[in-house]
């Protein structure tokens, strides 16, 4: 995943370069069909045939750790940043993104493992939580929230290790 991160680090200048407020709306449209491209695309383009060539193909792009199979992931987060920064998300669809249920998709994709459905509410999770003051925007501004924010960071980068090590 560390090479997924510095892809990104990597990448972040030239996405910039696209996320101006003249430029947006192609972002948005490379982000909607990158998405659906690699959420959904591998598992159509298998032809008979060549069926165990496309398969080999299919399961690199979809591997969690190949860089570009992340970049869709990458671009909504940035685009949502610009949508944000331009002020072109309605104030009311701000306030929809605060009800409860957006919580609770979250929660039901991620818990039965539906990640291609986690996206969308999941910007609408960060977009309520990024324009509200309520109790869970207040949590992770604390400092026992700063804290966990800055311990995770550690827990992901030697979880691996440690499992590893527990296990041999």
């Amino acid at each position: 995943s560390l090479s997924v991160e510095m892809f990104f680090y990597l990448m972040f200048p030239l996405i910039l370069m696209v996320l101006t407020r003249k430029r947006l709306p192609i972002a948005v449209a490379v982000c909607i069909v990158s998405y659906a491209f690699l959420e959904y695309g591998p598992y159509y383009l298998v032809y008979p045939g060549q069926k165990q060539q496309i398969m080999n193909v299919a399961a690199i792009i979809t591997d969690p750790y190949f860089p570009v199979r992340n970049l869709p992931y990458f671009m909504i987060g940035a685009t949502l940043g610009a949508l944000l920064k331009f002020g072109l998300i309605p104030r009311i669809m701000l306030a929809i993104f605060q009800h409860p249920a957006i919580y609770i998709a979250v929660l039901f994709a991620w818990l039965f493992y539906m990640l291609p459905f986690v996206a969308i509410p999941m910007c609408c999770l960060i977009l309520s939580l990024v324009q509200s003051d309520g109790p869970i925007t207040k949590f992770f501004s604390g400092r026992f929230g700063v804290f966990l924010g800055e311990a995770s960071y550690a827990v992901y980068i030697l979880h691996y290790p440690l499992y590893i090590w527990y296990f041999n």
